[in-house]
């Protein structure tokens, strides 16, 4: 993982993140989406891997506050736009928590099949996403907190 350039701002949210889902881990697997074993064990592992992320980032990154609000990949509070190929449309995002309390228009949780499929990819990435309502294609487009 390479070295990042975060502003004062997007640094502060991304430490809140790590101690806020740290926090409520146990209470969004028990909570959310994580009903089977095989469920529960992927949001472990998902949770798990975001946070040492996180984590890591936070260590190496260099705070500079002239930095843009690009964020170097996906994360809970960022909005992400998606070229869609079967539309040849672009769309945007923002990834959250699923225990946002203000959710908006577009808005998606981390453990969503969208959401899981974003979290901690980078622009010009592909997703493939299989959900119940079908199996769909995009590009990062671009990431910004």
């Amino acid at each position: 993982m390479g070295k990042y350039v975060l502003s004062e701002p997007i640094y502060e949210n991304l430490l809140q993140q790590l101690v806020s889902i740290e926090e409520q881990k146990e209470q969004q697997i028990n909570n959310f989406l994580c009903t089977s074993p095989r469920e529960r064990d992927e949001c472990i592992q998902i949770l798990k891997k975001y946070l040492n992320c996180l984590d890591q980032i936070l260590r190496t990154a260099e705070r500079n506050n002239t930095a843009q609000d690009e964020m170097p990949f996906v994360t809970v509070d960022s909005y992400v736009q998606l070229y869609d190929y079967e539309t040849d449309t672009i769309d945007e995002f923002r990834v959250i928590s699923p225990f946002n309390e203000q959710v908006e228009f577009n808005d998606i949780s981390f453990l969503s099949p969208l959401g899981k499929e974003l979290l901690m990819k980078k622009v010009d990435e592909e997703v493939i996403v299989k959900a119940p309502g079908g199996t769909f294609r995009y590009r990062i487009e671009s990431i910004r907190m």
